[in-house]
């Protein structure tokens, strides 16, 4: 592993000149990374924790934010237990919230930028290694950088936590099971423990003989989701939503929850359009996409689709003392689609639709599906669930996932489908246990 870091540590040296004049050239890709990378140096959160004569317990990298929240409560636990953290995300879409949690734990938090274009082992904030002071990492999924292997093969606890053997690349055996390469084996085989995303990625890691520890799955999101489901009471919106969603009983609320244009074919439905009209149906979309540019592309093309549909915009604007009543005064006189773009309450009011379509499931990959499962919603989704765990995991479980294979029979199957929602008191159980994987994890992370 040594080995390997050197040489890809070289080709870097001698590709930094390169990659500041393409950003000197504001060449797109390369001048945005940069640009987000560069902020290491601008941040107080990032000064190691060396600086201040401290150690990090932990060290945790994670890519997405959907990655940090599944490893949320563990880092939460540990800072209760006043252990210092370093976190390393390697997207821009996570850094608002890698931002947040450092202002509300300055003194247990650092955080990195991981710095791919802007590597150099001689500053500190342009090389992980020299930066972090941990003792033990845990890495989320699949960010399989040569300085993150190598760092995490130094620590005494090197954990990878849910571990998939699926990937857009993936090769299949005749039985329909994951190949994994012989690149991805001696990866794995750097980790002390491999905690598998699924039971099924668990068989797959195990009949491949790793050389490493094999973890059953523990799903630790569950626990964050359920936190953030039960206090939505507090959130600053929870008075003016719960009016809106008060308007129709909780059987006749229908979610439309990261859903993209590809899929607004749902809109054109004559007998959905009668039941908004009559007030039998309550259609809430939260699209995917919030900036202002997409969601006029996205009104146009409802009006296109649906020219009578009456549309309702909730925005921030609109939760506010000074404009609420007239909103709510608006949608009910002229019943029509609310198209939120509120952002961070999602998940937060999956517990109050009764039916939930998940988004993405026509394109690349259907989004969260643990969000409305915890809530206890009936989901459905399109077909494209080929590299969702959370679909897995939900199967798994015994419960049932429509796939919706045609975006225009979206309305007629939801509003057949009868089917009761998912069982609060298996899910409740499921939840308990994951509190208790969470807390060997943590032991084994504090020992």
């Amino acid at each position: 592993m040594l080995l390997i870091f050197l040489i890809q540590a070289i080709l870097r040296i001698v590709a930094y000149p390169f990659f500041l004049f393409f950003y000197l050239l504001r060449i797109g890709p390369f001048y945005r990374r940069v640009s987000f990378e560069s902020k290491n140096y601008q941040d107080e959160g990032t000064r190691a924790f060396s600086r201040v004569g401290k150690k990090a317990h932990c060290l945790f990298h994670f890519s997405s934010e959907g990655e940090f929240e599944q490893i949320r409560p563990i880092i939460d636990e540990l800072i209760s237990h006043g252990k210092n953290v370093e976190l390393l995300f390697t997207s821009p879409s996570v850094e608002h919230k890698v931002v947040e949690y450092y202002q509300a734990h300055r003194e247990r938090v650092r955080y990195l930028r991981l710095p791919l274009i802007t590597y150099f082992p001689l500053l500190k904030r342009q090389n992980i290694i020299a930066w972090s002071s941990a003792s033990k990492m845990m890495m989320v999924r699949y960010d399989f950088f040569p300085e993150l292997i190598y760092l995490g093969s130094k620590m005494s606890e090197f954990i990878l936590f849910s571990a998939t053997s699926k990937s857009s690349k993936a090769r299949f055996n005749k039985d329909g099971k994951p190949i994994i390469s012989w690149i991805k084996k001696f990866i794995y085989a750097q980790f002390s423990e491999v905690i598998a995303a699924t039971t099924e990625d668990q068989k797959v890691f195990e009949s491949a003989q790793l050389g490493t520890q094999i973890v059953a799955p523990i799903e630790l999101r569950m626990l964050q989701i359920n936190s953030r489901q039960k206090s939505f009471r507090k959130h600053k919106h929870y008075e003016f939503l719960s009016q809106i969603l008060g308007l129709y009983p909780y059987q006749d609320r229908i979610c439309l929850a990261q859903m993209w244009i590809n899929e607004f074919t749902f809109f054109n439905d004559t007998n959905l359009l009668n039941d908004i009209a009559d007030k039998k149906k309550f259609i809430f979309l939260a699209p995917h996409l919030l900036k202002e540019d997409k969601v006029e592309e996205m009104l146009s093309e409802i009006k296109k689709l649906s020219p009578k549909l009456k549309i309702h915009i909730l925005d921030e604007s609109k939760l506010s003392l000074e404009s609420f009543q007239s909103f709510l005064t608006e949608i009910t006189m002229n019943p029509g689609l609310i198209l939120c773009t509120v952002k961070g309450i999602l998940c937060e009011i999956y517990p109050y639709f009764h039916k939930v379509y998940v988004g993405g499931g026509h394109g690349k990959g259907v989004h969260s599906l643990l969000e409305p499962f915890v809530a206890g919603s009936k989901i459905f989704c399109g077909p494209n669930i080929h590299r969702s765990t959370e679909y897995d995991m939900i199967i798994s479980s015994n419960f049932n996932i429509k796939i919706i294979e045609d975006c225009h029979e979206i309305y007629h199957i939801m509003s057949q489908e009868n089917e009761d929602s998912m069982k609060a008191e298996v899910i409740s159980a499921m939840i308990e246990e994951s509190e208790l994987a969470k807390r060997k994890l943590i032991n084994l992370l504090t020992k």
